[in-house]
């Protein structure tokens, strides 16, 4: 059997989506999300479903107030993915969308029977005559029996080989930053947990990346201003190599204390939804995600105060400043002076790249 699997994204309006997979070889439908199936915004939903090998299907998916999913109340998008491989996706439609793969009469081969082998008969064996008795005293000579001919074994049955598995792709390895930015490890799951020492919490940043994820870098800062403030961890330009790939790095931080989330793109272009429906969050202690962003132009900075519980959001501060595209916020030189190690060259060719794309 094949999994398919259906990953949602709610935007601001999550009750407005919905969505039905189709067999379209058998012409019935195989999943389904009817309106109101989706309750929490700005949330990754997955439904698995097992379905015969082979065939084609079409993915149907509606927006009740005709805004789609991405980009204007939110970066929502979805993904259909077959065998744990991406089949299509994306978010940014009207009232609706429908999206098609595979084909029919694409199941498995069938392994030959094999045929039972026949028994070759048995031979009767030949008399051996009697001898003719004569008038002289000296008998006849005995002719000896015929020597029977040897039997020919028969044919071995015909083996058919066994059908050659498909190659397997190996999933790509998780990007590794230098210390002591923490580690990078693409993962689909939700805002994960880990343990701090007391007087910090747990910060998780979960990042997913545009079409050209060496343009994306990010700061964390604690101090009052932002200009003041001392740096806690970074990550360079072309810290992040695979596309379309949700990282997630944790840090453990002072608690009650302020801090600065800066995250930006070297193209100014953010990471959605020109090239590629990117998205990062920020969490603190396992619990849902206070900020959720994806598309501004060079930067988006957030400021945040480190508490265990952000239930009471009326003791929680959330300043999000976020440049809009083709605008700009106070820029400093440390925006500037960690460039990866690809130069001028690497720029200009994505440049001519997203030129083309467009």
């Amino acid at each position: 059997e094949d999994i398919m699997e259906v990953r949602i994204k709610t935007d601001q309006y999550p009750t407005e989506t919905a969505w039905i997979l189709t067999n379209t070889c058998s012409n019935t439908v195989v999943a389904e999300a009817p309106a109101g199936s989706y309750t929490t915004r700005n949330q990754e939903y997955s439904d698995k479903i097992c379905v015969p090998p082979g065939g084609a299907y079409s993915f149907f998916i509606t927006d009740s107030f005709g805004d789609g999913i991405c980009c204007s109340y939110g970066e929502g998008f979805y993904n259909v993915l077959k065998n744990d491989v991406s089949m299509i996706g994306g978010g940014q439609f009207g009232t609706d969308e429908t999206k098609t793969f595979g084909q029919c009469g694409t199941t498995p081969p069938t392994r030959a029977p094999t045929r039972a082998p026949t028994r070759a008969p048995t031979r009767a064996p030949t008399r051996a005559p009697t001898p003719v008795p004569t008038r002289a005293p000296t008998p006849a000579p005995q002719t000896p029996p015929p020597t029977p001919a040897p039997l020919t074994p028969p044919p071995a049955p015909f083996q058919a080989p066994p059908p050659t598995p498909a190659p397997q792709t190996p999933p790509p390895a998780p990007f590794q930053t230098p210390p002591p930015t923490p580690s990078a490890s693409p993962s689909p799951s939700p805002t994960p947990t880990f343990s701090c020492p007391p007087g910090q919490v747990g910060f998780i940043l979960t990042l997913t990346t545009d079409n050209y994820p060496r343009e994306t870098r990010w700061v964390l800062k604690q101090g009052n201003r932002w200009s003041t403030a001392t740096r806690i961890a970074t990550t360079l330009y072309g810290s992040y190599t695979n596309w379309q790939t949700t990282y997630i790095e944790t840090q453990c931080i002072e608690e009650n204390e302020i801090f600065y989330f800066q995250i930006l793109d070297k193209e100014r272009d953010g990471i959605c939804c020109d090239y590629g429906l990117g998205t990062y969050s920020l969490a603190l202690n396992g619990q849902e995600p206070f900020h959720t962003g994806g598309v501004f132009g060079f930067k988006e900075r957030t400021r945040f105060n480190a508490i265990s519980s952000y239930n009471n959001m009326n003791t929680f501060i959330i300043e999000v400043e976020t440049e809009p595209k083709g605008g700009n916020i106070d820029s400093t030189s440390e925006d500037y002076d960690e460039e990866d190690s690809t130069g001028e060259d690497e720029e200009d060719s994505t440049s001519e790249e997203k030129e083309e794309e467009s």
